[in-house]
């Protein structure tokens, strides 16, 4: 019975704070979470945002997937050539100077 009250007093709590984030992705849902854990408990968030937690463990451990980590070193070597040139080469000139280097990506990435 006290932890039903607990549920329907915290849960509403949890809506009105985390109302932005219902449309968002699911790291910011996780970010949400891990930024409101010392007010709310940790199952209502959960619960309330429709994340497992068992999800929010895993991004805990690494909140960047592989895809998004090779994107961040991608766009390092992107912005090199692209700034050394002043901003005049364009992205077939960018494209061909990564091929050339070894880095092989899509003209669109």
């Amino acid at each position: 019975m006290k932890a039903e009250l607990n549920r329907t007093t915290e849960e509403p709590d949890i809506r009105k704070k985390a109302a932005a984030h219902f449309g968002q992705t699911v790291r910011l849902k996780y970010a949400f979470i891990d930024q409101h854990r010392h007010l709310f408990r940790l199952i209502s968030m959960c619960r309330v945002m429709k994340v497992h937690r068992s999800d929010y463990y895993a991004w805990k451990l690494k909140p960047l997937s592989n895809r998004a980590i090779e994107d961040t070193a991608l766009l390092v070597e992107i912005k090199r050539p692209y700034e050394e040139s002043c901003g005049i080469y364009s992205s077939p000139l960018i494209h061909f100077n990564l091929r050339e280097v070894g880095i092989i990506c899509s003209i669109t990435k």
